[in-house]
């Protein structure tokens, strides 16, 4: 994907680690997608929700992007799998264009392989990000907080971040 230093938000980070560990206990067709959003997460900043730039891509964002090579204008809503409708443009965050755009800022080119060649895209605007609005919900995922967890091997999907209160690890771990 993109090497660029990406922010997630703690939440964010929270309900997609639950996606991914749920959907990796079923034999799916996915599994590419959720490797790449393990890989995204995986090297994301995690900040807490009131840290995150206003223009900068989360959960429900509705963002306005450009393709570097058509000049076309997109408008997506990143979605979870269950609310995708792309007719109206929400975009389940396993698309690899929704696991590309999350965490990046206006300004920002994004670039990703698809079976056509890459794709290459520009944040022309975060329109609305359920954050900066004061939308986003109040609650989490249940995470386990161990101090001392190693940072394990993505492959394996097993992901690492710095808990909100301590400076112990938490991960979500897939059988």
């Amino acid at each position: 994907m993109n090497e660029k230093m990406i922010q997630v938000t703690q939440g964010d980070l929270e309900k997609l680690m639950a996606l991914l560990a749920s959907r990796l206990k079923l034999r799916t067709r996915d599994r590419e997608h959720l490797e790449m959003l393990a890989q995204e997460l995986d090297r994301a900043e995690i900040v807490q929700s009131r840290d995150i730039p206003a223009d900068t891509v989360t959960m429900h964002s509705h963002v306005l992007v450009r393709d570097l090579d058509t000049g076309g204008e997109s408008t997506y809503t990143l979605v979870y799998p269950s609310d995708a409708d792309i007719e109206i443009g929400k975009i389940s965050i396993l698309a690899p264009i929704a696991t590309a755009l999350l965490g990046y800022r206006e300004g920002d080119e994004i670039e990703w392989p698809t079976p056509g060649g890459r794709r290459r895209l520009n944040v022309i605007q975060v329109l609305y990000q359920p954050e900066a609005a004061g939308d986003e919900p109040g609650y989490s995922v249940p995470m386990r907080c161990d101090s001392q967890m190693k940072h394990e091997n993505v492959e394996q999907f097993q992901l690492q971040a710095v808990c909100p209160a301590e400076e112990d690890s938490f991960s979500v771990v897939s059988p």
